[in-house]
């Protein structure tokens, strides 16, 4: 055998040995370890139904987060819900709960708050609800409904006096007062437990505001005391309570008293050469010892006999501004022939 050439293999052999062992020495980058910083929860509250089932799962922050904590799963009250340590949470009877998920040595916790409930129910938002009649838009009857997601049409609706009111049932429910009065509504779920049934009461006004030829006594003032009918003849020759020698009509607000000022109530008399309106007088009044105020229309004698038309205009805003509902009455004025130059 060629010494040489085995000796060149044999250098060949080793320094590709070397080249190949060295390579196979090298390091490899090392992984740059990422805590966990936070995490949040997939909901911050469930409703369930006994029985019923949900999965919370986690969100890990920040998101290249490599080095994951142990979590552990609890409820502050099991017999509504139990949680497992894969956050799976069960419901097991009617009322409210708390899961919690922290890490092993608490630095890093969220919560989320669980309500059970067994048949479908609701809470009024008011003990009395002043439904009106006359107005563009009916009234919605507030409530907070177990669950959220029940509607009005999920429940029996019952009036003490159905008379009173026409209830519209949708998504939610509305009404618009037919007559003046007070009854009670009882709410019972369709296909729940007839003793989760609700009550509340309803004061029901025809009119948001009404007119009478005189000024009703305090005592008077009741939801069917209307006074004057929509529609009707109003013979300022009849009007007892004088200004002056010059009949007056008196405007009456139910309910909240702040609802109707001077800024949202307007009082239109058609200029039909009948009654000066520039000389028309409205003037504000309060009854004593009561929050109620009213209005007091004095009207100037027109120059001659005739008829003229009288609008009144309630507008109700939001406190942004926006207009919420406008109650608008129309009556036919009888104005007798002049027997003043004032």
């Amino acid at each position: 055998m060629n010494h040489h050439f085995f000796k060149t293999i044999m250098v060949g052999a080793i320094a590709a040995a070397m080249i190949l062992g060295g390579a196979g020495c090298k390091k490899s980058p090392s992984v740059v370890d990422v805590p966990v910083t936070a995490f949040s929860l997939s909901a911050t509250s469930l409703e369930l139904k006994i029985d019923e089932t949900k999965q919370l799962d986690v969100l890990f922050f920040p998101e290249d987060a490599n080095n994951y904590p142990k979590l552990i799963w609890e409820s502050d009250n099991d017999k509504v819900v139990t949680v497992s340590q894969e956050g799976l949470v069960t419901a097991v009877g009617v009322g409210t709960a708390v899961v919690t998920a922290r890490t092993n040595d608490g630095s890093l916790s969220e919560t989320c708050a669980a309500k059970v409930w067994k048949d479908k129910d609701l809470e009024f938002s008011e003990e009395t609800y002043s439904i009106w009649g006359g107005a563009e838009h009916p009234t919605r009857i507030t409530f907070t409904p177990t669950p959220s997601t029940a509607v009005a049409e999920d429940f029996i609706w019952k009036l003490e006096r159905p008379e009173l009111l026409d209830l519209q049932l949708d998504k939610e429910a509305y009404a618009r007062a037919l007559a003046g009065g007070k009854c009670k509504m009882t709410v019972t779920p369709k296909d729940g437990d007839a003793s989760l049934s609700k009550s509340t009461y309803i004061m029901a006004y025809k009119y948001r505001f009404n007119l009478h030829n005189h000024r009703p006594d305090y005592n008077e003032l009741s939801p069917v005391n209307y006074g004057i009918a929509d529609g009707e003849t109003i013979d300022l020759t009849n009007t007892y309570d004088m200004d002056n020698g010059h009949p007056c009509l008196y405007v009456i607000t139910f309910g909240d008293f702040e609802l109707v000022t001077s800024k949202n109530f307007e009082i239109v008399v058609e200029d039909t050469g009948v009654v000066d309106i520039e000389k028309l007088k409205i003037n504000r009044g309060k009854y004593a010892d009561s929050q109620k105020y009213f209005y007091r229309i004095t009207f100037p004698l027109g120059t001659k006999k005739g008829t003229a038309k009288l609008t009144l205009k309630n507008t109700m805003n939001a406190e942004d501004g926006s207009v919420l509902n406008t109650y608008t009455r129309e009556f036919t004025l009888l104005v007798p022939e002049s027997t003043t130059t004032e």
